[in-house]
Parts: structure tokens; sequence; C-alpha cells
């Protein structure tokens, strides 16, 4: 009999996720809790298994389409009814490891429903496309990233053949861009970033900060911070202990506008921004306010290194309260990021460079870096804002009466 499978609930706050790519085809035979479908939310990309033994019948949703949570994505034909589940048991076997995003990261908004809800129809298979198209001339257009319905059939009846797809990989017209080469992981950050940036109304500021005192200490303290974890240390865990200690003293940065009033938030859930190679990503250390040094480098070295592997669960991208972003990574020495949804804030840490500065009456040779911050106007003004930068700079800045390990 045939057996209608939905698309399980991933997550609590996740109503609709996008089919990115099926792992099995119609007629193969699978298992129960074998990997069946690679499911794209706003979140993270999951591995869904199947619920049901049998043969695969037909899919009712195609690669790229977006489908609510409980839609029917496929059918499966199974050898009696004993071996199927219930919805309840479907939406309990799905999996709860996935790869970022996105994953951002980490540069832009994250964490929020796609801001386009529509949905393309569900029930017509790939094959009503393009009936007359073989598998072996569908990988070869997807090889080339070459769109099928504007190649022209030249076999019998129409019937598009390798030959064909080789012309028009060579025709100068086949230069024009197609929608369909856009990625879900890129649309979820695009529409992420529209909603946010129309919702929050933005505002920015930034100020330099003398990081002489922190490169000199993390000089000295990086070959024992080595010896004592196992990995570099960078001037990441510094800035996001200044950012920490700034977001206690300034709660107003640590909550979200939220029908039209603020939401406070107790524990600061710090995120961090992730460029990785899969697309936008934003890990978050949890209750980051109760970690010493060492602890919060660790954890944050952990997630860093499951965004950029793909490896990050869905309770390690959700509930961030604040964000922060080493931008001068890259090279850059002044940003304007824009805020996540449900946060107030993100602030930026930017390239460090030598300059010359007044110091007292003389010039002197000193390592400057700007900090940028974006924030949400509704629930800050450029006082809190001044505020909290200033608190971050005073941290940096005599960040050796202070460290230890």
């Amino acid at each position: 009999m045939l057996e209608i499978i939905n698309l399980p609930q991933v997550g609590e706050s996740i109503v609709e996720g996008t089919i990115a790519k099926w792992l099995k085809h119609p007629g193969d035979t699978i298992k129960q809790y074998e990997p069946l479908v690679e499911v794209v939310t706003d979140k993270v990309t999951m591995e869904v298994p199947s619920p049901i033994e049998g043969t695969i019948s037909k899919f009712l949703a195609e690669e790229g389409e977006t489908v609510a949570v409980g839609s029917p994505i496929l059918e499966i034909e199974v050898q009696n009814s004993s071996t199927s589940t219930n919805d309840d048991s479907n939406d309990s076997k799905a999996s709860r490891t996935g790869f970022l995003v996105d994953n951002i990261t980490q540069v832009g908004p994250t964490g929020g429903t796609p801001f386009n809800n529509e949905t393309t129809p569900s029930h017509a298979p790939s094959e009503t496309i393009h009936p007359r198209i073989s598998p072996a001339v569908r990988k070869l257009a997807e090889e080339l990233s070459i769109n099928l319905e504007q190649v022209k059939g030249t076999g019998i009846n129409g019937r598009i053949t390798k030959n064909d797809v080789l012309d028009f990989n060579k025709s100068p017209f086949n230069a024009a861009p197609s929608a369909n080469n856009t990625s879900a992981i890129r649309k979820i950050i695009a529409n992420n970033i529209i909603k946010s940036y129309s919702q929050i109304p933005h505002a920015w500021t930034m100020i330099e900060v003398d990081a002489t005192d922190l490169v000199i200490t993390r000089n000295q303290s990086k070959n024992q911070f080595l010896e004592q974890t196992g990995f570099n240390l960078t001037f990441m865990p510094f800035f996001m202990m200044a950012v920490i200690t700034a977001l206690k003293n300034n709660m107003t940065f640590n909550a979200e506008w939220e029908n039209n009033d603020i939401k406070q938030h107790h524990d600061v859930n710090l995120g961090i921004a992730v460029a990785s190679s899969l697309g936008l990503v934003v890990p978050v250390i949890h209750k980051s306010d109760t970690l010493n040094f060492t602890q919060l480098a660790t954890q944050a070295n952990s997630l860093i290194t499951k965004a950029n592997s793909g490896s990050l669960e869905l309770n390690e991208v959700q509930n961030g309260t604040f964000t922060v972003n080493n931008t001068g990574a890259l090279g850059s020495v002044l940003s304007k990021p824009i805020i996540n949804q449900n946060q107030s804030g993100i602030i930026t840490m930017e390239s460090i460079s030598r300059k010359p500065c007044v110091v007292g009456d003389g010039i002197s040779i000193r390592s400057i870096m700007n900090v940028c911050l974006s924030f949400d106007h509704r629930l800050n003004d450029g006082y809190e804002a001044s505020n909290l930068l200033k608190t971050v700079k005073d941290y940096l800045e005599s960040i050796s009466s202070t460290f230890n390990l």
C-alpha cells in the first residue's frame, strides 16, 4: 500500500523547510531511519530519515521547493500497514543535527522565519516538466549549470540529447542568468536580511580603540594558552569578554523589541557570526556571562569549528540575544553590520593597524582598532550606544590589568 510521508517537525520554532536534496530516487528501496532528504530551514540544513521501510513511489515536492511542516513530500510503497507509522512518530525521528548555515553567519541576519512564505505547487513531479529528458542528460546539465528549459531538443519527439546540452554550452546564448541557480541557503539569507533591515530601525556608531595593550597581552599568553587548550589564542575571546562585560553594564542591549515593548533577556546568549563555506552561520554561546576566559574561548572555538564542518545542532543556533563579528579577520577597517532578528544590536571588531598617535606631548606608534555597532533605535539611543562602546574600549585598553588564564 502507498504511504504519504509528511515534512516532520524538525524544531520547535520551525514552520517550514526547503527541500535541498533528495538522497534517494523514485524506485529506490529505503529502510526505516535511513537518510531520505536534506531539508533547509532558516537556521540549519538537516538530514531527515525515512520513518518507514519500503519503495519510493514518487516525490510530491521538488528540490528547491519550500513546504510547510506537516505537508506531504513523497509517497512510499510499503508491503503492509504494520510497517507504517503515524505522523507523531514521523516527527519524532527527525535528525537534530545539520549544517549551517547559512551558517551564515557571520555576516547578516539569521534565525528568523523566512520572509517569503509563498510555496510553489508541490504535487507535480519533476518528470512532468521535462518528460523526455534522461537521467544522464539531467546530470550533464547540472554539472554544466545549464537550465534545460532553455535547451531545444533535436531528438525524437523533441527529446533533449547530450549533444543538445553540449552544443548549448558552447553557444553564447547560454550566458543568461537563471534564477534556478540560486541556492536555498542564499534565498533564506536574502529573505532574513530584507526582513531585518526593513523591520528594525538601524542606527550606527563606532569608536577607536588603542589595542596596543591587547596585542602585547595576547602575544605574552598565546604559548601558555596553546599548551593548556590545544588551539591557538586569537583576539576574538578578548573581544567577546569585553562585549559581555559591556552588556552586563548596559542590559538594554541584551533585549529585543516585541509587541511594541522591550523584552528583557537575563542571560547573555552571545552569537558569533561565521562566514562558512556553506553559508552564513551564527552559532550561539548560551549563558556566556557565566563563563571564564578559557571556557568562553573553548566554546567559541568548538562552535566555529562545527560551523565550518557543517555539524552544528539546532539548539546551537537558537536564542541568541546579541551578536559579535570579527570582520577584521577579512581585512575590514569599518563596517555596518545588519542586526539579527529578535536582537537589539551587533558589534564588530575591525582589523588592527599600527598607526602614529599623539601620546602626551609626543608621537608614538600604536596598534589601533575600530569597533563598530549597529543597534535598534527603538530600544536605545546614542547615549546608551556610546556607553556600551566606551565600556568595550575601557576593557580592551586595560586588558593586562584584569587578564589571567
